[in-house]
């Protein structure tokens, strides 16, 4: 190990907080949690190695190289342990959660612990330091921030509001649906006008059985109409 590296480490390792495990307070811990800057036991490192390296990256304080510059650097300017239970404190992780006894190790916890939405914040309060740029920690999002912006917004429609948007009636309830055609037939008796009038008389009635065009006694042209004659015909 680089001797500047190894005297970073001591150095850090006198401070009161960084003098027991970050986790469950053991004695004199030689691991550290890159990611966070602190310095955890051997039992507690097991623990974080199955946490992913994205969580928490573990190495040796005195066995372990330290080639990463970053790396380095992160356990230079991270505050320490105390610094870290501290943070999560403040936003309201579990004393429980925080600290367990000194010679114990519960996956279940520091799970929780190294999962939970206050230590994310700290890993990215530590990666800005050590990037140099400023940190800035987001608001708690509020459950009002989430509501619909009018009383109507979000509401499921109902078939009067298709209606009125349409500038028609809403259905009564129960209403049949029109036939097929239907509505296409009631479109060619009104007209262009839209005025309703009497159906037109066909000029000639074909033979049974057989289909042609037709035309309206009015004029009105009724192409692609066709008069069939039916089984109650002649």
């Amino acid at each position: 190990m680089n001797p500047a590296v190894q005297t970073m480490f001591v150095a850090k390792q006198k401070q009161e907080g960084n003098r027991a495990c970050c986790d469950c307070g053991e004695r004199n811990p030689k691991w550290a949690s890159v990611g966070h800057g602190t310095f955890i036991c051997l039992d507690c490192s097991g623990t974080h190695r199955s946490l992913g390296v994205h969580i928490s990256f573990v190495q040796s304080t005195t066995l372990d190289t330290w080639k990463s510059q970053r790396q380095v650097r992160k356990m230079k300017l991270a505050s320490g342990n105390a610094a870290f239970n501290d943070f999560l404190r403040a936003r309201g992780v579990p004393e429980e959660v925080i600290h367990g006894r000194p010679g114990t190790t519960d996956p279940a916890r520091l799970r929780r612990k190294y999962h939970s939405h206050a230590a994310e914040l700290w890993r990215e309060r530590l990666d800005a330091l050590v990037d140099g740029v400023e940190w800035i920690e987001p608001e708690p999002v509020e459950y009002a921030d989430l509501a619909p912006a009018s009383p109507d917004a979000g509401r499921q429609r109902s078939p009067s509001d298709s209606a009125k948007r349409r500038g028609g009636a809403p259905a009564a309830a129960g209403a049949p649906a029109p036939a097929p055609g239907q509505s296409f037939l009631k479109s060619l008796i009104r007209g262009s006008s839209g005025a309703a009038r009497s159906p037109p008389q066909l000029r000639a009635k074909p033979k049974r059985g057989s289909a042609s065009p037709a035309r309206a006694s009015d004029g009105t042209d009724l192409s692609g109409v066709w008069a069939i004659q039916g089984a109650a015909g002649e």
